[in-house]
């Protein structure tokens, strides 16, 4: 196959193919790597792992949320009263944090149950690590990214729900 290929091109094909390589080698490959070295090009890489950090923990929520409203629905609409009681229902422990914080679990809220408000908050990171928000996992099984200060607010308010529907 290749033999007399060198016949097919005659000189003028030649000398452009190696115009064209000596292109690439001389403007177009240098010009590439100066924009990687620019700060703008590292920020982005940075900007998009921490997109795809912060996506990974509200796929994990999520998918922790499945878990608790199956164990709800199982048990009289009664979530567990721990994550380690989820945990030995089959759920695994690698929903129980963030990707971005491993060995940090997320603070569950227990003694809620399904008829309660939808808006509770039922799992949440105490820490902002995703460009300074939280994400919560609500009763009503949505995912959501909260500033430290709305977390707070939601947490005192499923509290109060929590000491309100344990008082009747």
């Amino acid at each position: 196959m290749w033999r007399g290929a060198h016949r097919r091109f005659n000189r003028v094909s030649w000398a452009a193919a190696v115009a064209i390589g000596l292109t690439a080698v001389l403007f177009i490959i240098p010009s590439c790597s100066k924009k990687k070295k620019s700060s703008g090009y590292f920020e982005s890489l940075a900007g998009a792992k921490h997109m795809a950090d912060e996506t990974a923990c509200r796929a994990r929520l999520a998918q922790l949320g499945q878990g608790l409203l199956a164990y709800a629905a199982l048990n009289d609409g009664r979530f567990p009263a721990s994550l380690d009681e989820l945990a030995k229902s089959g759920v695994s422990r690698e929903f129980f944090q963030c990707p971005k914080r491993p060995g940090q679990s997320y603070v569950y809220l227990p003694g809620q149950n399904q008829n309660m408000p939808s808006d509770n908050i039922l799992v949440l990171e105490e820490q902002a690590v995703h460009r300074g928000r939280c994400n919560v996992l609500r009763l009503g099984g949505m995912v959501e990214s909260l500033t430290p200060e709305e977390v707070a607010a939601a947490r005192a308010k499923t509290q109060r729900a929590i000491g309100a529907d344990a008082g009747s």
